[in-house]
């Protein structure tokens, strides 16, 4: 708020002959953590500017894609994000379910994501009853996961 007013107090005080007021202005920005300060401020400012243009160019593009009657790219979400140095037929993942409650959509896309890269670099899944904490368990539970 008050580093963005820096320009907007710089011409008040030009138009009102605001000199004590200039002066002192003059002197706090002249402060190293200010003036640190004011300039991470406009390139923050100046990046915030850029991510918006970017979201206004593609908003532009889709609606001009919707009005022309031309196909939209598909923005979906995907697995394609491969694993950093992985090798075909070496790669084994595992899903470790404890069985003292009940799976919920966590254990779901732990399991999917470890299924798909298992099979996408032809490896193997190994599911394991993870048994650390046995006064938890129960067979409701190990029997809902089966």
């Amino acid at each position: 708020g008050q580093l963005a007013a820096k320009n907007q107090m710089e011409s008040l005080c030009r138009m009102h002959n605001l000199v004590h007021v200039q002066r002192y202005f003059d002197h706090v920005h002249a402060q190293t953590q200010f003036a640190a300060a004011f300039d991470a401020h406009s390139a923050l400012a100046k990046r915030e500017a850029e991510i918006k243009a970017k979201a206004a160019k593609r908003t532009a593009e889709i609606e001009k894609k919707k009005e022309s009657g031309g196909v939209l790219k598909d923005t979906g979400g995907s697995f394609d994000i491969g694993l950093q140095d992985a090798k075909m037929g070496e790669v084994c993942t595992r899903f470790p379910p404890e069985p003292s409650g009940y799976l919920h959509i966590g254990h779901a896309k732990a399991a999917l994501l470890n299924d798909y890269f298992a099979k996408e670099y032809k490896g193997k899944l190994i599911v394991r009853f993870d048994d650390t904490n046995p006064s938890k368990e129960k067979d409701e539970f190990v029997d809902n996961i089966m």
